[in-house]
């Protein structure tokens, strides 16, 4: 051991060996010569040199644990993890070595895919020391890797709160915030990560993709721009970049970044998806369903670049390709949440309810969507029976028009189920006169009103899962559609009153909060060669505050839009419902007024853009949820030029065929 020790490796061995041929009952010659061994790397002599050693004394905790790393050494983790564990059995219970036997024993089953065992050898390890920041990381890592990222992000925090400027911890645990949609504490430590290693190309990109990720795409440019300073051939970098060029609107950029990308690498197949966007936002349409369907045919095909491609198909009405892209990247991404809600969307739209509604329920799987709109409520999910042993609770999960629409299936639901109907406060007064035979309970936030958790309640269900099972196909909506709304008949006759003295009253809408990047709203000047059409006055359905454009329409043409005082379409729902019953033709933008005109069975004509909402399906100039409706779309994205001039041709028919 003394020539061992000196480094003469050659003269020891054979030494070594001899004392243990000679003595082969002396457990520390034979220790001696399977230390050498595991030295000098020579694992396979080592293992069964160890084994003597351990026939001869079985409760040498120190001679298992030995022998557990020549084991892992060649890659026998399953073995090495049983060494191990023997050598924790041997070991006192007040030992300070237990923590190490631990930490080798958790790792031995980690890399033999024992995961849950992994674990469960951490956790014991760090509760006899807390202190061991690297142990808290590498359990939060195993974590991560098992599907249990809340633990994951615990683990990390602790592991921060031993080490707060470590990089790879504050870069791992953004990555789980981001994965979670928190992106702001995200920004927040990828900013601690940068800090800690300034020089870090990795942190910058990082970093980045947190701004981007919150539309700060102007604050992500100078530190993209740094990390490809740094790195210029990085191609992280440059996809990252090219996304945060196509946020700031500066695609003819992103182009570029792309180019970049395929000089680098000519077979990227990330770059199909950048160029199919860009193109498509620079409206060189035909490049860029070319590009989406180069995405497509990748033989290694890039999930982000699926994405941006079916992003692109769907948006041009490329319904059954946009689908083939999405289910594409759900095989690479099986748990892409909005892969699925999209894909829900697409199969929707063109009448494939019952795949499409399935997709649909992922929505729940959207963080922001299930904190906004889920309610804690403690019965079981409705299956679609309806022979149940008491009552069916219903809650809306969205908008007043949404609920509006969803709720049109119940009166047929009610005729053999007793329900229970949760709904936005201001619907309460609207909806106990037009379904009679349903509980009407205003929703509280953020907690239910009690009476909905009461034991006659045995099931639950948001109301747009109510759709899967009453409405399973297009064949389904046949015959439905009708108004089920009862407006206040006093207040209906006291509008009309009014409104009559001016002759044709149509109410006009042309706003909507929701979902602009859809396209869905229209400027009132887009709409003038309809509101000049002469003998019919123009009276706002529109919510909220929009006097100035109003009075500069009126400025600029002369012509005016009337907006009733004593309306208030957003406080009074009672109120707007009366109000669009009063009127001669509604005409709207996809907004609520669509679907309170269609509940009440009011005419309307809705104009919608070139990718409309599911609900507005493909290519039809009626509607399957309200038979009063006639649908005026866009053909060419962003255009209202022709839907207005087909609907303003439609109104002098109408004025025509009345006189």
């Amino acid at each position: 051991m003394i020539a061992f020790g000196a480094g003469n490796r050659d003269e020891a061995l054979p030494l070594l060996a001899k004392a243990a041929l000679q003595a082969p009952r002396i457990a520390e010659f034979r220790r001696n010569y399977a230390n050498a061994l595991a030295a000098s790397r020579q694992f396979e002599a080592a293992i069964p040199e160890y084994r003597a050693v351990l026939k001869l004394e079985p409760r040498g905790a120190a001679d298992w644990s030995r022998l557990g790393t020549a084991q892992s050494a060649l890659g026998q983790h399953e073995e090495a993890a049983k060494s191990f564990a023997a050598a924790l059995s041997h070991l006192p219970a007040k030992s300070p070595d237990r923590i190490g036997a631990l930490r080798r024993l958790g790792q031995a089953q980690k890399r033999a895919g024992h995961g849950e065992a992994a674990v469960r050898s951490w956790q014991t390890a760090l509760s006899l020391d807390p202190r061991q920041a690297d142990l808290e990381a590498n359990l939060a890592e195993l974590l991560t890797t098992l599907g249990r990222p809340m633990e994951a992000q615990a683990a990390y925090r602790q592991a921060l709160a031993l080490k707060p400027d470590d990089a790879a911890v504050l870069t791992n645990l953004g990555a789980l915030l981001r994965d979670d949609g928190g992106f702001v504490e995200a920004e927040t430590l990828y900013r601690a990560a940068l800090k800690a290693e300034p020089e870090s190309v990795m942190a910058r990109r990082n970093l980045a993709v947190a701004l981007h990720d919150q539309e700060k795409d102007a604050e992500a440019w100078p530190v993209i721009e740094a990390a490809l300073a740094m790195a210029p051939q990085d191609t992280h970098a440059l996809q990252i970049a090219s996304g945060v060029l196509q946020g700031l609107g500066r695609h003819e950029a992103a182009l570029a970044m792309a180019a970049r990308l395929l000089a680098l690498d000519p077979g990227e197949p990330r770059v199909p998806g950048i160029r199919a966007r860009s193109l498509q936002a620079l409206d060189r349409n035909a490049e860029a369903l070319a590009a989406a369907r180069d995405a497509m045919r990748n033989l290694k095909p890039d999930p982000d670049a699926l994405a941006d491609a079916a992003f692109v198909l769907r948006s041009m009405g490329e319904m059954d390709d946009a689908i083939a892209c999405y289910r594409a990247l759900l095989r690479l991404r099986p748990g892409d949440v909005d892969a699925h809600v999209n894909l829900g969307g697409s199969l929707l739209s063109i009448g494939r309810f019952a795949e499409g509604w399935l997709e649909y329920e992922w929505r729940w799987k959207r963080k922001a969507e299930a904190t906004r709109r889920n309610r804690p409520m403690p019965q079981p999910l409705w299956d679609g029976a309806r022979s149940l042993p008491g009552r069916l609770l219903i809650w809306n999960e969205q908008g007043v028009g949404d609920e509006v629409m969803f709720s049109s299936l119940l009166p047929e639901l009610a005729g053999g189920v007793d329900c229970v109907l949760e709904c936005d406060p201001r619907l309460v007064p609207l909806f106990r006169r037009s379904l009679a035979k349903i509980e009407i309970v205003a929703r509280r936030e953020p907690m239910p009103d009690p009476l909905l958790t009461g034991s006659d309640i045995v099931r639950q269900a948001p109301a747009g899962t109510v759709a899967r099972w009453l409405r399973p196909d297009l064949a389904s909506f046949a015959g439905k559609g009708g108004a089920y709304l009862v407006p206040d008949p006093a207040r209906v006759a006291a509008l009309k009153s009014r409104y009559r003295e001016a002759g044709f009253n149509v109410g006009i809408a042309w706003f909507t909060k929701a979902d602009q990047q859809q396209g869905r709203g229209i400027e009132l000047e887009q709409l003038e060669p309809l509101l000049s059409t002469p003998g019919v006055r123009f009276v706002s359905v529109q919510y909220g505050d929009h006097r100035a454009a109003i009075a500069a329409l009126k400025e600029r043409t002369g012509v005016g839009i009337f907006e009733d005082p004593s309306i208030d379409q957003l406080k009074d729902l009672d109120g707007f419902a009366a109000q669009l019953a009063a009127l001669d033709l509604v005409v709207t933008i996809d907004n609520s007024a669509a679907h309170f005109a269609g509940a009440l069975g009011v005419p309307c004509w809705v104009l919608l853009p070139f990718l409309p909402e599911w609900r507005w399906q493909r290519d039809r100039t009626d509607s399957i949820w309200w038979s009063s409706l006639r649908l005026f779309r866009q053909s060419r994205r962003g255009d209202w030029s022709e839907p207005v001039a087909a609907l303003s041709a439609a109104l002098h028919g109408r004025l025509q065929a009345r006189s």
